[in-house]
């Protein structure tokens, strides 16, 4: 892909003996940019959904999902994270001033799994076979990256490969910096950088917090994704069935 960042098929994630098919579950950053190439190279892929979990103020252009023939399908997120907030919304001297810590980012991925619109359409798509389907964010490291979590998980991939998958987003970080840098007066940016680098990053402690607030709240992942997505462990087999070769 030329201007599509961060895309892959999660098809080269195995299962025991089993591999997830390729062509069903496509993860990436946003599509905004999208070139003419990279709009023929995603009609090709015959996606029936295409789900964006960006907040409005992200969204530039919806025109790409009419190119690539696709319903635009936008759930925000809704992230609960006060701090981040106040960024996005503060001055630009409050902005030079803030320091972002990794642990910063917690809440973001705690809040993330639960009554999520977005997760609930996806799945929901997923149990009804209509595949594929791509998910995506700004990035594809965080609000997608639970997302990727979370099909992964149904299918049984282990965690361990999982957070492979989730790492692999590192690749978006030379992306976020060219597209963040061109808003910062160029003596600043390595400041900036260095200031805020965990929002340009992924790293397994975030991920775990969303496994964590699960956990706290659940019990366990089985019964996670029986009280929010409805799935049982009947519904999980045969969703293995279905989507494992």
């Amino acid at each position: 892909m030329e201007k599509v960042h961060n895309l892959r098929d999660l098809g080269y994630l195995k299962v025991g003996n089993k591999q997830v098919k390729s062509g069903c579950f496509y993860r990436s950053a946003r599509l905004d940019d999208a070139t003419e190439n990279d709009i023929n190279e995603l009609k090709a892929l015959g996606l029936k959904h295409i789900f964006d979990f960006r907040d409005a103020s992200e969204c530039d252009d919806a025109s790409v999902y009419q190119k690539i023939g696709v319903e635009h399908e936008n759930y925000p997120a809704n992230l609960n994270n006060g701090k981040l907030f106040k960024i996005e919304h503060g001055s630009n001297l409050q902005k030079l001033l803030i320091k972002v810590h990794l642990e910063d980012i917690y809440p973001t991925y705690e809040t993330l799994p639960f009554n999520n619109v977005g997760y609930k359409k996806m799945i929901e798509a997923m149990v009804k076979r209509e595949t594929p389907f791509l998910q995506h964010c700004t990035a594809g490291k965080d609000r997608t990256g639970v997302g990727a979590m979370l099909i992964l998980t149904i299918l049984g991939v282990s965690k361990e490969d999982i957070f492979r998958d989730y790492m692999s987003s590192m690749q978006v970080v030379p992306y976020l910096e060219e597209v963040i840098g061109k808003r910062i007066p160029k003596p600043l940016r390595p400041y900036f950088f260095k200031r805020y680098r965990p929002l340009f990053i992924v790293d397994e402690k975030l991920l775990q917090c969303a496994y964590n607030a699960i956990e706290k709240k659940y019990g366990s992942m089985s019964a996670y994704l029986y009280e929010e997505f409805g799935l049982t462990e009947e519904t999980l087999n045969e969703l293995r069935d279905y989507y494992l070769e």
